[in-house]
């Protein structure tokens, strides 16, 4: 039997991110990853009067508390959410609050494929960073994921330097 996570695994090992509709349709829908970020297409959206807003609560002022995980095409952190937690809300996803589930970071192993996702103007980067919450009036990520409210997804790029930063 194959899982979405053996079909997501066979995708990203097989193909790059801009034929994976091409094989799994699954992977062909608007609202999902790989995206193409389009600069002359953004539209900022500011809202003063509701910034986004994110509290760190924990043990220990300022720690969060995971457990490492490799999934295969990604390193990771799960949040231990019994001993701290990560909370967005205002902005854009407006009065909902979300915690975070997870991170992690794609990476590349080589320089011939790049390791990010998503794109911008059609450019890769070495990396990406992923911060995933997910809505706080679901249980967990698990029941959220299937939820279009369930999720909101915090990514940043990662650029490789030869220059030493220290």
């Amino acid at each position: 039997m194959m899982t979405l996570n053996t079909v997501l695994l066979s995708i990203i090992l097989a193909y790059s991110t801009d034929k994976w509709s091409e094989h799994y349709s699954i992977c062909g829908h608007s609202h999902q990853s790989p995206i193409d970020i389009v600069q002359e297409e953004v539209q900022i959206l500011e809202d003063d009067k509701n910034p986004l807003d994110l509290k760190i609560n924990g043990e220990d002022d300022g720690l969060v508390y995971g457990y490492l995980i490799n999934n295969g095409h990604a390193l990771g952190v799960n949040i231990d959410e019994t001993r701290s937690s990560v909370i967005i809300k205002g902005g854009v996803i407006g009065t909902d609050t979300y915690k975070l589930g997870n991170f992690h970071i794609h990476f590349s192993c080589d320089d011939q494929h790049k390791g990010c996702e998503h794109t911008i103007d059609g450019k890769g980067y070495a990396g990406e960073a992923h911060f995933v919450f997910y809505n706080s009036k679901y249980e967990n990520l698990k029941a959220a994921v299937s939820q279009s409210d369930g999720l909101t997804v915090l990514g940043f790029f990662i650029s490789v330097k030869k220059e030493n930063n220290s």
